[in-house]
């Protein structure tokens, strides 16, 4: 298929604009959709980091105020259980906070009191404990304890200790407060706080027990085996930030995870990766369509002005290809521009008449040198050249013709040409004729 040249250039310039600009509108979404997912991951995280914040200043508070009970707890309190039972009602203030109970434990781990009170568990000793309160032995600093399933419940529970002593810093026994996680003046800055539609937090310690989570029946389990969640295994070994990720139930999404500082433990924020991402395709479906039109209005654009720019070459063209088919100087090309095509019509036209010019008079010379070749014809139909040598006699002038024989020079030059002989007298032989007679008659 032969293409013209407006078709050449604007397919030329169409796939030229078509691959800079698809390469630019890919450039411009890939950036611009790099540049949104990392401020929702930044944006994620930042949510994740003052939800854990207030989560620690809500544990640290809780153990402060803890804290701040046992410096009134007198080395009496442990040798009577009336003064012991009446300094834990005494403080009971703080009950409200530690919905599971406060109680009163010697150094043996053994209950001496407790609000509110149970009959019957006065001296014995609470075995989920023991490892916990040897530890803030260790320490010798308030604690909190891993997780464990509340006995009246079964609802994770926690309990935060502070040991005390004597003046002698002799460990007298704990002053201990046990806390219900799943109750709401807790879990509201957690299990309360919405993140989308499908969104969610969850708690989960560092031996990958779920503290926390929105499906009550996987609370206080270990079902998220190691491998299973890439960056939930990553968390737990101290990773914080955002990612992409798929959790063990095999749902894509972008997790956000950040330690707590009082306590051994992860808090994870996590959104369906469709969801937290929406804005991202919603941009990009956006963007490509934008990019879409622009690629289709550029092209259209092109063949447009290339059509205008080239309608006065096609225009010339056209007449160019009449001027074949007319007579000579009887067409001349007529363009409407002063453009460069306008100035190479001028000059064709100016070319035209000037080969016209030269066309004319060629004419005439053709004419000229026809007329001369006929009358150069008839001269040579009447004129018969002798050529060659012709044997001439020295002293009588005769002419030995080709059979040998001796002629007259004028019938040997009548014979061999188409010339014709008059007789008649020179001045020299007159004169010398004239004196040869004289001489005769004298």
């Amino acid at each position: 298929m032969k293409l013209g040249i407006q078709k050449k250039y604007a397919l030329t310039i169409s796939i030229f604009l078509f691959i800079v600009l698809s390469i630019s509108c890919w450039g411009i979404i890939s950036f611009t959709s790099t540049f949104t997912r990392e401020s929702i991951e930044k944006q994620q995280f930042a949510m994740t980091e003052i939800i854990a914040r207030s989560v620690d200043d809500k544990l640290g508070s809780w153990l402060s105020i803890l804290a701040d009970a046992g410096r009134i707890v007198s080395e009496d309190a442990f040798h009577d259980q009336v003064k012991a039972q009446q300094l834990v009602d005494q403080i009971s203030g703080i009950r409200s906070m530690f919905t599971n109970g406060i109680m009163l434990l010697d150094d043996n781990f053994a209950i001496i009191a407790e609000n509110p009170y149970i009959s019957g568990r006065k001296g014995k000793k609470i075995p989920e404990l023991e490892t916990f309160l040897k530890t803030v032995v260790t320490n010798g600093l308030p604690d909190i304890s891993n997780p464990y399933p509340s006995a009246n419940s079964s609802a994770p529970a926690i309990v935060m200790a502070v040991p005390i002593s004597d003046q002698k810093d002799k460990l007298l026994g704990f002053l201990v407060g046990s806390i219900t996680l799943t109750n709401d003046y807790f879990i509201e800055e957690i299990m309360g706080f919405k993140i989308g539609k499908k969104g969610y937090l969850y708690i989960m310690s560092k031996d990958r027990t779920l503290i926390l989570h929105p499906d009550k029946n996987r609370i206080m389990k270990q079902d998220v085996p190691v491998g299973s969640n890439k960056l939930l295994d990553k968390a737990l070994l101290g990773f914080e930030g955002s990612g992409q990720t798929i959790n063990s139930r095999g749902i894509p999404q972008l997790a956000s995870f950040k330690s707590l500082r009082t306590v051994d433990w992860v808090l994870g924020c996590v959104f369906p990766k469709d969801e937290a991402y929406k804005p991202v395709y919603r941009m990009r479906s956006y963007l490509i369509t934008v990019s879409a039109v622009i690629i289709i209005l550029s092209i259209t654009l092109v063949w447009i002005l290339t059509k205008r720019i080239t309608f006065n070459l096609k225009n010339l063209t056209a007449q160019v290809e009449l001027i074949r088919e007319s007579p000579p100087n009887s067409y001349k090309i007529s363009i409407d521009s002063t453009d460069e095509v306008g100035l190479l019509a001028t000059s064709f036209n100016d070319l035209l008449e000037k080969l016209g010019d030269k066309e004319n008079a060629l004419v005439k010379q053709r004419d000229l040198l026809e007329q001369r070749t006929i009358e150069l014809e008839e001269a040579l139909e009447k004129v018969n050249v002798l050529s060659g040598i012709i044997p001439i006699c020295a002293w009588c002038k005769k002419i030995r013709n080709d059979s040998g024989y001796w002629d007259q020079l004028e019938h040997y030059i009548s014979e061999h040409s188409d010339a014709d002989f008059s007789h008649g007298v020179c001045p020299e032989c007159y004169a010398k004729q004239k004196k040869e007679i004289e001489d005769m008659y004298e």
